[in-house]
């Protein structure tokens, strides 16, 4: 019976830890993306209605963040002294 019990929290505990890795990883890559975007970029609400729309509006957001990640990474390597 305690046998039993040891193996149910092992295996939730490495269930918790998977859990815990997946968000570890989700906060480094994608979720950044979503608070540039509502907070600097100010794209808090869909302008339009309509799921064909927002989706359009979501994927010209997505592009003018990307554009923007673009012109930063260009900006900062020709600012940096060529290495000869």
């Amino acid at each position: 019976m305690l046998q039993d019990f040891d193996e149910g929290q092992d295996e939730a505990q490495a269930q918790d830890q998977a859990r815990q890795g997946s968000l570890q990883l989700r906060q480094t890559s994608v979720e950044p993306v979503f608070g540039h975007i509502k907070e600097p970029m100010g794209f808090r609400q869909v302008p339009l209605r309509g799921q064909d729309k927002a989706q359009s509006i979501w994927w010209l957001q997505c592009a003018a963040f990307n554009l923007m990640k673009l012109y930063s990474a260009r900006r900062a390597a020709c600012a940096a002294p060529a290495l000869a």
